[in-house]
């Protein structure tokens, strides 16, 4: 039994912050009971003491929308392209390959969460290719990770370059802190 004139006030005092980092959310659905303010892909209940941080993930087709009360600048909102979301084979589409289970296999279209993560994030146990920046999605960093697409163009050379010996090549290169640079070689 507490006093007439004392309250309890049981909200937290300080602000919780929570990192949704390269996942991919795609269709949510709203409850068959009380829908009203569901299917979203996050949902922050509690806005006045946490705060949801989001950072390169892929929302798609989620049935309320992708956020109330949280918000992102780096997600992306395109189809990740699995390879068969219906067998529950989650692995993305990648022209350079994908594992399928048992070997690697080459799609006609690539996904484009492949090497769309947030850029500190590890990548080294992606195989190569890996363009240097970890994939969106479960198999981000993982040996199983869907492979990038080779960024590295075939030169073409006129004649002239070939006078001395001396050959000028040109190469499109994927920084992930700056995007795409162009280097040539001499």
């Amino acid at each position: 039994m507490k006093p007439n004139d004392y309250s309890f006030n049981y909200s937290p005092k300080e602000v919780y912050r929570t990192s949704v980092i390269n996942n991919i959310i795609v269709d949510t659905q709203k409850r068959t009971k009380k829908p009203s303010g569901t299917g979203y892909a996050v949902i922050n209940y509690l806005p006045e003491t946490h705060t949801i941080i989001l950072e390169n993930n892929c929302l798609y087709n989620n049935a309320g929308g992708n956020y109330i009360n949280a918000n992102s600048t780096t997600d992306i909102y395109a189809d990740p392209l699995f390879a068969d979301q219906k067998k529950h084979d989650y692995h993305l589409k990648s022209k350079a390959g994908r594992w399928d289970g048992s070997g690697w296999v080459n799609d006609i279209i690539s996904s484009p969460c492949i090497d769309a993560g947030y850029p500190s994030s590890d990548y080294s146990n992606e195989p190569q290719p890996n363009g240097n920046r970890i994939n969106i999605g479960p198999d981000g960093n993982t040996w199983s990770a869907s492979k990038s697409e080779s960024r590295l163009s075939a030169p073409i050379f006129p004649a002239e370059s070939f006078i001395n010996n001396i050959i000028r090549i040109h190469a499109p290169v994927y920084d992930p802190f700056d995007g795409e640079k162009n280097i040539f070689l001499t």
